[in-house]
């Protein structure tokens, strides 16, 4: 199994390398509010730094929260995406341990999303319309 694992929903923000169960890279850093425009950034510098070819993957994995609506609802856009697009699985998983356990007990192409986890409902104020 080869993995890459997204948590943007911590206080420490990182994305991590498996390959056969085992931590083979890291970056880590501060979530700030601009994690939105940070995040792909930072996933394209690390992919670039470990020479990695998105197609050796096998797994997707995202740490769905709790966490911000906004830091939630990206990391599991993304992580979706990829696996999508690499027609691999994508699980959630707040750990290594739950990170393992799903991808072994996850097909070996894409059949479903996976969903955020909110900290709290979000707070979405609606548009006065003018009568």
């Amino acid at each position: 199994m080869r993995i890459l694992y997204l948590n943007i929903v911590s206080p420490v923000s990182f994305v991590r390398l498996y390959d056969q169960q085992k931590k083979v890279a890291e970056q880590t850093w501060v979530t700030e509010k601009n994690v939105g425009s940070d995040l792909l950034k930072r996933l394209d510098d690390f992919l670039s730094q470990q020479n990695l070819d998105l197609k050796t993957l096998t797994h997707i994995a995202v740490h769905p929260g709790p966490g911000s609506f906004t830091s939630a609802r990206l990391s599991v856009t993304v992580a979706n995406t990829l696996a999508w697009s690499l027609n691999i699985p994508v699980v959630t998983a707040p750990d290594e341990t739950a990170l393992f356990k799903e991808a072994a007990q996850s097909g070996v192409h894409f059949d479903h999303g996976v969903m955020p986890f909110y900290d709290r409902p979000p707070s979405v104020t609606l548009r006065e319309t003018s009568r």
